[in-house]
């Protein structure tokens, strides 16, 4: 959505940190006044960098700056999800989301859902 396509994050390696990708690619990317490398989270950059990266702490180091990505938006759009959901429940007459929930699936009940999980395990 929005929030990621305006992010702009970067993890900054040194050189040795890029090991594996190419000189070409390496000295496309920007530099921080310390002489590092700006790796993007875009996939121009993160694509090969997780591909190419000869060793296993800066592929960690990516992916886990990757998977964070909009974390601090999304995390302030769930939270107001939680409520709203909450809301509606309680509007339409449900104890909770998960017995709004349940009722409009298969299973009506979170009781049926606790019964049909405890016969399976037996």
């Amino acid at each position: 959505g929005k929030a990621r396509e305006n992010e702009n994050s970067v993890v900054e390696f040194t050189q040795d940190d890029l090991v594996g990708l190419p000189e070409d690619f390496v000295q496309s990317l920007d530099k921080t006044d310390e002489g590092k490398f700006c790796v993007s989270l875009k996939y121009p950059h993160y694509f090969p960098a997780m591909k190419k990266a000869r060793y296993p702490r800066t592929r960690q180091l990516l992916e886990a700056a990757f998977l964070s990505r909009c974390k601090e938006p999304n995390t302030k759009i769930l939270e107001e999800l939680v409520v709203l959901r909450s809301q509606l429940s309680e509007l339409l007459g449900y104890k909770n989301h998960a017995s709004y929930i349940t009722e409009l699936r298969m299973s009506k009940t979170p009781e049926t859902v606790r019964k049909f999980l405890a016969d399976r395990k037996s």
